[in-house]
């Protein structure tokens, strides 16, 4: 592994741990912090069992990627299972919540689609500015 793989998977866990921490303060419980491909954790409010699936932006953009592809097969958004999408943003503390599936069907109608990677073809993503159809909330 790349030390950049390790420092992103190291961010990104502190990050879902600040998220873990929030919803918890809400009345959540935490059941599974599993981070496969299905799901980054998994948390209980009431009687309702919820996924999560967390993704992170470092930069000062008006824009959110959603990766969907990585070398001709479906990744990111196209395979995650999570029922709710959290969009992580590091300069303002902030989380953009959205139904997975709502996002998915976003994508399908991106308004522009990107490529990048070592290979230029390697990624395929979705490229939006910042939209009206996330819950926001700082944490």
């Amino acid at each position: 592994m790349s030390k950049q793989f390790i420092r992103d998977l190291t961010s990104g866990k502190e990050i879902e741990a600040k998220i873990i921490n929030y919803f918890e303060s809400k009345g959540m419980k935490l059941l599974d912090w599993c981070g496969t491909d299905k799901y980054d954790f998994l948390m209980q409010y009431k009687n309702h069992k919820l996924t999560f699936e967390v993704k992170a932006d470092f930069y000062d953009t008006d824009n959110m990627i959603f990766e969907y592809e990585y070398k001709g097969s479906p990744s990111g958004i196209a395979t995650t299972k999570a029922e709710w999408f959290i969009y992580y943003f590091h300069k303002t503390n902030q989380i953009w919540i959205i139904k997975t599936s709502k996002l998915q069907y976003l994508c399908k109608f991106a308004p522009e689609e990107i490529e990048c990677g070592e290979d230029a073809k390697a990624y395929k993503f979705s490229k939006y500015e910042i939209m009206t159809n996330f819950k926001i909330r700082t944490l």
